[in-house]
């Protein structure tokens, strides 16, 4: 089984680095990684062809591609997808790393079930010096459904993605799927930074089997670009995204896409305030999926800030 890492990255050398070391060191070695560098400067090249020689000596291959000009995340990924050549695809932000079995213990769900098209595990959360956040851990896990129970009871693959127990990166799955659906296509500007909410999702409208393991595989940094990101238009999108989709739900005991509507619709209205405008706040605070919270302490809050227009 030859697996393809697929790394985009911008202006971040040292966290690359420890990155590609935490490929490079794998017990089972990647086929190739694929770099996508959509950095002003050199800095990334060197940490790459610094560690070229001890990739070689394991038989990885690492495949360097300078974007000038910068393509931006949608169209960086969805490079290095076609310049893939493995049987599975694996995706890392510049930031994260993978734990040194991780790529093994995917690799053995793909040959222990053959209908499993994309695997996943937990992640810990570190911070920008690599120090393990265990109460975060915990909370990020349990938040999207990463517990035992759900091992044992697996979710369908759209609720998993519903419910975002699929990951933001260190997920494997077949090349020929990622191929077939590309990160994001072309015409998904409206999505905005909701991109890896709606990978999934577009994944499992494809019917694959999704397959999570309650075992940590990935480390996910939050750094201070990420915190920035935690603010931008994702759960707006996300939100938009999901109201729309055409699926009930098939669990008898829990409508997935209920339970994530009604969880993300505060903080969708405040961002729609924030970066789309009044109307469309109000249009979601007087919605369906809100209106039981608008005589809440922080519903009336809301209400004053639309009002106001003050986020």
């Amino acid at each position: 089984m030859k697996v393809s890492i697929c790394i985009p990255t911008y202006n971040r050398p040292e966290l690359l680095k420890e990155a590609l070391l935490s490929c490079i060191n794998q017990t089972k070695h990647p086929f190739e990684i694929l770099i996508g560098d959509d950095s002003k400067n050199d800095d990334s090249y060197h940490v790459v062809r610094d560690l070229q020689t001890q990739s070689a000596e394991r038989g990885i291959e690492i495949i360097y591609k300078s974007n000038i000009p910068s393509l931006g995340q949608r169209d960086n990924v969805n490079k290095l997808i076609e310049l893939a050549s493995g049987d599975k695809f694996v995706l890392l932000h510049d930031d994260d790393l993978l734990l040194p079995d991780a790529l093994e213990t995917m690799a053995e769900c793909f040959l222990e079930n053959e209908s499993t098209g994309v695997v996943y595990g937990d992640q810990y959360i570190i911070d920008n010096d690599g120090n393990l956040d265990e109460k975060s851990t915990i909370l990020l896990n349990s938040s999207y459904f990463r517990t035992k129970e759900f091992e044992i009871n697996q979710l369908n693959s759209i609720d998993a993605a519903i419910v975002q127990q699929f990951p933001n990166d260190g997920y494997m799955i077949d090349m020929p799927l990622v191929k077939s659906v590309k990160y994001a296509p072309e015409d998904s500007e409206n999505i905005g930074s909701a991109i890896d909410f709606y990978f999934g999702l577009r994944l499992a409208q494809t019917g694959v089997k999704f397959k999570y393991l309650n075992k940590y595989t990935t480390k996910y940094r939050i750094t201070t670009v990420s915190i920035e990101r935690q603010g931008s238009d994702a759960s707006y999108r996300a939100f938009k995204v999901l109201e729309s989709l055409p699926y009930q739900g098939n669990d008898k005991l829990v409508d997935y896409k209920k339970l994530v509507l009604q969880k993300k619709v505060a903080s969708a209205t405040m961002m729609a305030l924030k970066y789309v405008g009044r109307t469309e706040a109000a249009k979601i605070y007087f919605g369906k999926w809100h209106r039981k919270q608008i005589l809440s302490a922080r519903g009336l809050k809301r209400g004053l800030q639309i009002i106001l227009n003050i986020i």
